[in-house]
């Protein structure tokens, strides 16, 4: 690993995860829980992007499940070692990476897997990046609000979604040559891989970054679309996911 090349201190564990099942998402959750770590950072990064339309174990459409339901779960299962890893004057981090992707797709809470509407790639994928974003949002609204009530001077956690940038990976390998077009064409991969991952980085570990509930785009505040934001629509989300992933 490259990172161990860099930083030949470092320590490499790797737990098996397939967000797309939630029994490996719970298998993860509980074999990192018992190695009795902290758990400083969590970055939720893992997606697949514009795939065919197909069911993830757990009977949901392939997105939304792998991209939200998976990291739902997989987050609140980790949510007390995360919180009791930091503090208000040095909060833990949680990273949910989004993507400008969610301005092509709102979340229809009436048929969220496609059963009756038909389903398209591009709308599915962006339904998907929109709740990674109301997600962030509603967790960093509640914890906000635990700290106030507990009388703490702030959070014990910030959470904050973002926008990576296009970067060409495998995550395309699903995206025809026709629909690369009607977006830009292949210079819409602007960013190298290591570029992709800056504001991340920034989002996760930044001294800059002091409060949670931004969308990060090119290291920055930056705005998202009018579905992807609200109280109400992010409380809904939560109760949806609650029920959908069985918590």
């Amino acid at each position: 690993m490259r990172s161990n090349e860099e930083f030949p201190e470092a320590e490499i564990e790797v737990y098996p995860l397939d967000l797309s099942d939630l029994a490996s998402v719970r298998t993860c959750a509980e074999a990192y829980l018992a190695s009795g770590k902290p758990l400083d950072i969590l970055i939720n990064n893992a997606a697949v992007m514009m795939c065919p339309l197909g069911k993830t174990n757990d009977g949901f459409e392939m997105q939304l499940g792998t991209n939200h339901f998976g990291h739902f779960l997989l987050t609140n299962l980790l949510l007390d070692k995360i919180k009791s890893s930091g503090t208000p004057e040095k909060p833990s981090r949680i990273v949910v990476v989004s993507s400008l992707g969610h301005r092509r797709g709102d979340i229809d809470f009436d048929d969220l897997h496609f059963e009756t509407r038909p389903y398209t790639p591009l709308a599915s994928y962006g339904q998907s990046k929109t709740a990674n974003i109301l997600f962030a949002q509603e967790l960093d609204r509640q914890l906000c609000d635990e700290a106030k009530a507990n009388g703490d001077a702030g959070p014990r956690v910030l959470v904050n979604s973002l926008h990576p940038g296009s970067i060409k990976t495998r995550l395309q390998r699903h995206m025809s040559d026709e629909l690369v077009e009607s977006l830009g064409g292949d210079k819409i991969f602007s960013k190298t891989v290591s570029e992709g991952a800056a504001t991340t980085l920034v989002a996760a570990a930044s001294a800059k970054v002091t409060q949670g509930g931004m969308y990060l785009s090119d290291g920055a505040p930056a705005d998202v679309s009018p579905w992807a934001t609200g109280e109400d629509k992010g409380k809904r989300l939560w109760e949806v996911s609650l029920k959908a992933v069985g918590l």
